[in-house]
């Protein structure tokens, strides 16, 4: 077994909920050592401890993202708190938060305190809106979406807006959060220097639109709600077929005439209407009851067996359980179990870092279980801080520090942190050079050079990223056609407004790898890079005498990074899939929508970006053990592992109930209020299900009935009578137009947006002062407005200087041959 990408690293984690909490855990599957540091009692401690329903002490939620973590009990008010933060941050690497800003500087939780303790510690803050203004705005995932106009293009074409069924924005703001860590952690380990990192919710949202962004900045395109269908491709949709439905995703021309012939329709492949994706798209309203006609002669069965015999991307529209007892899924091990003491084994959701080295050795993610508020405050103080038992024991008594009732089981974990801190002390001594008084300018990804073959979205995402983050990025394409997205609609100058959201900051090169001097080339590219990146079917690499064995005989120190729909392994390693197919297969789309209607695709593309962005979590953490122990390692990465890991407490309250989760338009399976309610001249969304929001919103309305109300008293109280609640709030809102009501929420501090339309949305970015929407010149003189990355560091956006190249652009100018490993 090879050894953690991020042994000895120790990472104080003071946040709360999801977005904090998933980043911290990402990087326990990697190995990192995660303290989570809680107050006492139900008003400090984390909120997802007690949302219901409650399993011996522990919720779907608590559990879904905390698995694998230290807890300690400190209360932050409490004389004697501070200097136990002290003597942690001086052992600490890294520190992530997402307390309320004033919350922060009452405790002292910010990047000046600690970088005044340690210079090279890497403090990341994720928050709503980022600094500035609305630093004080209270956010939650279905706010965030409303601002970004994520819930604008979720749901169907005439209905109202629906929340995307998993919470997206948490999530991959705490993806973000992790791959911003990450990159921080490697510059120290370089520099000695720390970072002070600010990510906002809203910037991570934005940047998730993708293509549509990038429509609307520089061509003013509004997407709009298309149900399960896509705003430039056709067909690439659900289709109901007699008995059921199930998704087809012709992403291709190729992909389309195959389609054609397994129905039995050839003759629409030819047809000048349809011959084309312009053409498609044109006549999508003719050709819709054509190909609808034609997937209701058959059931959802035949039609996936004959369409998968046939080479077409497709699936079914999974739901939870279909997804978690898969085969596929078992054999990927993406739902392992852990032993939970008091309530015995219990399956998780797995975690979607699958990583191995030259010599076979497998990382495996060592799986622990949630802790208990307090288990392990004292080892934490002794091991951690070196504080002594009579210390900790004054502590306790003092009611600073709080030690579970469950102390004691989890006896390996002293053991677990004793070797921590021997790791823990060698990486420390490695980086211990002065830092200057000012943050480094050099972005942390600096001097890394990638070889690229991905094509489509989930491996250019990735790889653009890392651009961003400083890294030298060169983008092997094909002859004449290149990366199949330059061609994809719509077209702005000489490029695909979608080619130029996924690639800017890299060079291209053009190199036929089915040629033995194309062969050549990437090899002799790969012998001095540090990264190989691609996303071709399990074993094409291998097939063309590129594999990592091949490779990595060259180059030692090599990270490969091999990205597929369903990942190298299973029954399901060779089927085809686009983002539409993996949300159908993870059971994204059977919790999005309304109740009863058709199937609904999350309107980002998020199994492609998503699994882009848990990419880069991967190869940064690999590059740093490559830095650290000279050895390399082969990342199989599977779109659909990513998924399954973030279906989050929907995946793990079934695992715990058998429960299947439903589709709730745009509110919540579990809390009330929090959805969007339709108002007299738009629709709002508010989120006000904590006790202390419950009030401020009924004050802020003059609800006193409803305050009074036996059934809405508590937050469990609203959760039994949610749908009661919900239809009272929609009649007394219907009155409300958005501005008053604006004006009554954000006086009384109350979670809300308007939901906006994307182009709203990119408005209020453009204005905000935060730098996100950039403009870059790119190949062929087209110069164009983009999003840049959600990662601020040192007050710095990080973007690449350059957008997309065009293809071959740097072909003649890009050769690493005098460049030796490392």
């Amino acid at each position: 077994m090879t050894s953690a990408p991020l042994q000895g690293i120790v990472i104080l984690d003071f946040s709360r909920t999801l977005a904090g909490p998933f980043a911290a855990m990402l990087l326990a599957d990697l190995g990192a050592t995660v303290i989570k540091i809680e107050g006492p009692g139900l008003r400090t401690e984390d909120t997802t401890r007690s949302s219901p329903p409650l399993f011996d002490g522990f919720s779907p939620s608590y559990i879904s993202l905390n698995r694998s973590k230290y807890s300690l009990a400190l209360d932050l008010s409490a004389p004697g708190a501070q200097h136990v933060v002290d003597k942690l941050a001086a052992r600490a690497h890294a520190v992530v938060e997402n307390l309320r800003w004033e919350n922060a500087q009452r405790y002292g939780i910010t990047a000046e305190r600690f970088q005044a303790i340690s210079k090279s510690i890497v403090f990341c803050r994720v928050s709503g809106y980022g600094g500035g203004d609305a630093r004080s705005a209270a956010a939650y995932d279905l706010t965030i979406q409303a601002a970004t106009g994520a819930l604008d293009i979720t749901g169907e074409a005439g209905r109202p807006p629906a929340k995307m069924g998993v919470p997206v924005v948490d999530i991959q703001s705490g993806v973000a959060a992790a791959i911003a860590l990450v990159a921080g952690l490697a510059k120290t380990a370089q520099t000695g220097i720390g970072s002070n990192i600010d990510l906002a919710m809203f910037d991570v949202a934005l940047t998730m639109l993708g293509y549509m962004a990038t429509s609307y900045l520089n061509l003013e395109m509004i997407p709009t709600r298309l149900g399960s269908g896509h705003p430039t491709l056709y067909p690439y949709n659900a289709f109901a077929t007699s008995d059921d439905y199930i998704v087809v995703a012709c992403f291709t021309q190729r992909f389309w005439r195959s389609f054609c012939k397994v129905i039995g329709r050839e003759d629409l492949a030819q047809h000048p209407d349809y011959i084309n994706f312009a053409s498609r798209l044109k006549n999508r309203a003719e050709l819709a009851p054509i190909l609808d006609a034609e997937m209701l002669k058959r059931t959802a069965r035949d039609w996936l067996a004959r369409l998968l015999e046939g080479d077409v991307p497709a699936g079914p529209v999974n739901s939870v359980r279909d997804t978690l007892e898969a085969e596929q899924t078992q054999i990927r091990q993406m739902t392992p179990s852990v032993t939970v003491p008091s309530m015995g084994q219990i399956r998780i959701l797995g975690s979607p870092f699958k990583m191995s080295d030259r010599a076979g050795g497998e990382f495996a993610v060592a799986y622990e279980p949630p802790p208990r508020l307090g288990e392990h405050s004292r080892a934490v103080l002794t091991t951690v801080a070196g504080m002594t038992d009579a210390e900790v024991d004054e502590l306790v008594a003092s009611g600073a520090v709080a030690v579970s009732d469950g102390t004691g089981s989890d006896p390996g974990a002293e053991g677990r942190l004793k070797t921590a801190m021997l790791d823990s002390v060698h990486e420390a001594a490695a980086g211990t050079a002065e830092p200057p008084g000012s943050p480094d300018p050099k972005p942390p990804l600096a001097g890394v050079r990638i070889l690229d073959f991905t094509r489509m979205a989930a491996g250019p995402f990735a790889t653009m990223l890392m651009a961003d983050l400083g890294a030298d990025v060169v983008k092997v394409e094909a002859p004449r056609i290149g990366d199949p997205t330059r061609r994809n609609l719509p077209i702005l100058g000489e490029q695909s407004v979608y080619f130029l959201s996924l690639n800017r900051g890299k060079s291209s090169i053009i190199a036929d790898l089915k040629s033995a001097e194309g062969r050549a080339r990437a090899l002799e590219l790969a012998a001095s890079a540090d990264v190989v990146i691609e996303n071709f079917r399990p074993h094409v690499m291998k097939g063309l005498g590129l594999g990592y064995d091949v490779l990595a005989a060259r180059n030692a120190r090599l990270v490969m990074c091999s990205m597929s729909g369903f990942g190298a392994t299973g029954p399901m390693q060779e089927y085809t899939s686009f983002d539409l197919v993996n949300q159908a297969y993870a059971g994204f789309m059977a919790v999005t929508g309304e109740e009863g209607r058709p199937p609904v695709r999350i309107g980002w593309p998020v199994g492609d970006l998503g699994g882009g962005a848990i990419a880069c979590v991967a190869i940064i953490a690999a590059l740093m053990k490559a830095r650290k122990t000279g050895e390399g390692s082969l990342i199989d990465l599977s779109l659909h592992d990513v998924l399954i890991s973030q279906l989050v407490y929907l995946g793990q309250t079934y695992l715990l109930t058998g429960e299947e989760p439903r589709r709730v338009g745009s509110g919540h399976v579990n809390i009330a209020p929090y959805r969007a309610y339709q108002l007299s001249d738009g629709y709002m969304a508010i989120a006000a299900y904590t006790e202390d929001a419950w009030e401020r919103f009924t004050k802020a309305l003059d609800l006193h009935s409803l305050a009074a109300d036996a059934r809405f008293r508590t937050r469990v109280e609203r959760r039994q009578n949610r749908l009661l609640l919900d239809s009272l709030l929609s009649e007394i809102l219907l009155d409300y137009p958005v501005a008053d009501l604006s004006e009554r929420l954000s006086s009384a501090g109350v979670a809300y947006s308007k939901v906006l339309n994307v182009g709203e949305a990119l408005e209020v970015a453009r204005s905000n002062g935060r730098g996100l929407v950039v403009e870059r010149p790119s190949g062929g003189g087209t110069a164009s407005e983009v999003l840049g990355s959600p990662f601020v560091f040192d007050g710095v956006r990080l973007v690449a200087d350059r957008g997309a190249p065009l293809l071959g652009e740097q072909d003649e100018a890009v050769s690493w041959r005098e460049r030796l490993p490392g």
